[in-house]
């Protein structure tokens, strides 16, 4: 190509002060620079964000432009306390492979005519070495994704990672961003790319560990752990109304947080965690990584459509401490819905009508850490239940694109803000849902010993019933006599080591509240399907829980010893002088 606008020495940017806020009617000519100076600081840093649009910027259709780079700028200055200089270069609508085929030329024009240099030569000719480098790319691609072109797509995109590294510099990989404009298999299949390249990044560090003197550092980051999904509606949200791009706000969210990624590769420091850090993967490598990326997510404010969700809030039946968000629902039979500490399998097939479960499935997979609603499908209901299971997905085989074996455990206990309307998408539903605390004002009016002294309670009426089921072969009630209590709560406490328990105050030991917690859930699942759904339907905080289950285990009790008292009476009668006068 021509020796152009990218000649070493005579690179053209536009120059943005600290402080400039303003959205950007034109980037001007490529690359971009935008700098943050601190006037009585000796320290200045050089950072190249290279790629796409997104890198770019582009929001409303090419109208502003707002690039990730500009907040990354500013974000970094602020918390080094030094000039840092962002130069932002790319190509709009370019897939990566002709990325890859123009890295060296000093002009590549993309879809809009823009003019900017490929990403061998900007490393070449930038008029001081960069500090460190991101570079995201893999968008353009991502529609027209598949299982057979998966492979290639993410070596095209690892071989650009590799460019910088190769000339010495740090370097920052970033999966391409996903859009929730994208089908459940999409974020999926993109979800799968991401693992793929983050394998890339670490067998590189792998390597790096034999030399790390004089080989640069890099790391990976995948956007879907800092952009959570939102309305594509180009107003408050981060998703521009083309369902593609980022409005300015997603993008200044996203170069904000960049910053902390990038601030660890300038100084060798512990990279911030991911949600990844702490996944479960199923076998094909999606990261299924638990209720704690659902809790993070920011809250969503429950509209009423039936009436005052304040109602609600002041009845007892929601409460304020507990932010209320949205969870994709698995309605699966009555007898199947785990309860808290209990796991499960599930076998669907679009066969056998499970085309809306599925997508459901790869819906929480991308979008809220594998986890779901799980709600009894009652027959003739009206409506939702009021309540269910939140369950992980801790493992998930996929035969094939229409067949999943499916593993999950119970996390928590679901509330669902029944006033809020649910709504349907691509078959399957998404409601609004709140977690069920085990610590409320019943238990903090009692008190963690007066708990205790119920459960005690509990598990002497429990162990009664298993003796009397063993000797009345009577077994309608529930499950009391093949496993004992105590290894039904052995099993829910390793089940549920790994959730966080919510809302615990201070003063009270978690071991105690968790064990007690466990008792209960564990109790709770050896009862009759029939007695478990109302319960798990109307979930309530463990104190209410162990009430309602002393009264139940009771009754059971006393028809038991009942029944026995007339089995022994009709042995009585039935007697060998029985017919003598």
């Amino acid at each position: 190509g021509r020796r152009g606008s990218g000649a070493r020495g005579h690179v053209r940017r536009r120059a943005v002060t600290k402080g400039d806020g303003e959205l950007l009617w034109s980037l001007g000519s490529l690359p971009a620079s935008f700098k943050e100076v601190v006037a009585d600081s000796t320290r200045e840093y050089k950072i190249l964000c290279y790629g796409d649009s997104h890198t770019l910027g582009m929001c409303a259709l090419g109208k502003v432009y707002e690039p990730y780079g500009r907040a990354l700028a500013a974000a970094l200055s602020q918390d080094l306390g030094a000039s840092v200089e962002v130069v932002v270069a790319g190509h709009y609508a370019l897939p990566t492979a002709e990325l890859l085929a123009q890295r060296d030329e000093d002009e590549v024009k993309d879809g809009l005519g823009n003019i900017c240099g490929g990403l061998g030569h900007l490393l070449k000719t930038l008029d001081r070495p960069p500090d460190v480098v991101l570079v995201m790319a893999g968008a353009n691609d991502t529609g027209t994704l598949t299982g057979k072109n998966m492979e290639e797509l993410s070596d095209s995109i690892s071989r650009l990672y590799a460019l910088p590294l190769a000339h010495g510099f740090k370097t920052l990989a970033l999966a391409p961003l996903t859009r929730p404009s994208q089908k459940a298999a999409s974020l999926v299949r993109r979800a799968r790319l991401a693992k793929m390249l983050s394998w890339w990044v670490d067998d590189y560090g792998e390597s790096r560990a034999d030399d790390p003197e004089q080989l640069p550092r890099a790391a990976f980051v995948d956007p879907a752990t800092i952009l959570l999904p939102g309305p594509a509606d180009g107003a408050d949200g981060h998703w521009d109304a083309d369902t593609f791009h980022l409005t300015p706000k997603g993008s200044r969210f996203l170069g904000r947080k960049l910053a902390d990624y990038v601030a660890a590769l300038l100084f060798d420091t512990k990279m911030p965690m991911q949600y990844s850090d702490e996944a479960i993967e199923d076998a094909s490598g999606v990261q299924l990584r638990g209720i704690e990326v659902w809790r993070a997510r920011p809250e969503e404010k429950a509209e009423a459509y039936l009436g005052d969700v304040e109602d609600d809030f002041a009845r007892g039946e929601l409460s304020r401490r507990v932010p209320t968000r949205s969870l994709a629902l698995l309605m699966v039979k009555p007898e199947d819905v785990p309860c808290v500490g209990q796991e499960a399998e599930f076998f669907l097939s679009r066969s056998a009508g499970d085309a809306g479960t599925l997508a459901a499935v790869d819906y929480a997979v991308a979008w809220d850490g594998g986890v779901m609603a799980c709600l009894p499908q009652i027959e003739d209901a009206l409506g939702l239940p009021r309540g269910g299971t939140a369950i992980e997905i801790v493992d998930l085989l996929r035969w094939s694109d229409d067949e999943v074996m499916l593993k999950v455990r119970g996390a928590s206990l679901l509330q669902l803000v029944a006033k809020h309307p649910s709504r349907r998408a691509k078959g399957f539903v998404v409601a609004m849902l709140q977690e069920v605390l085990e610590w409320g004002r019943f238990e903090a009016e009692a008190g963690i010993d007066a708990l205790e002294g119920e459960l005690a309670t509990l598990e002497h009426l429990f162990g009664e019933c298993g003796e009397l089921q063993r000797r009345t072969n009577l077994d309608a009630a529930g499950d009391f006599g093949r496993t004992a209590l105590s290894e039904r709560v052995a099993s829910v406490l390793q089940t549920t080591e790994p959730v966080r328990m919510l809302g615990v105050p201070s003063g009270i030991d978690e071991s105690r509240l968790r064990r007690a917690a466990a008792i209960s859930h564990a109790a709770l699942a050896a009862l009759s399907v029939n007695q478990r759904m109302k319960l798990l339907v109307q979930p309530e905080s463990l104190s209410l829980r162990i009430k309602h289950l002393n009264e139940y285990l009771g009754k059971v009790r006393s028809l038991l010893c009942a029944r026995l008292a007339m089995g022994r009476a009709l042995d009585e009668d039935d007697g060998p002088n029985s017919g003598s006068s």
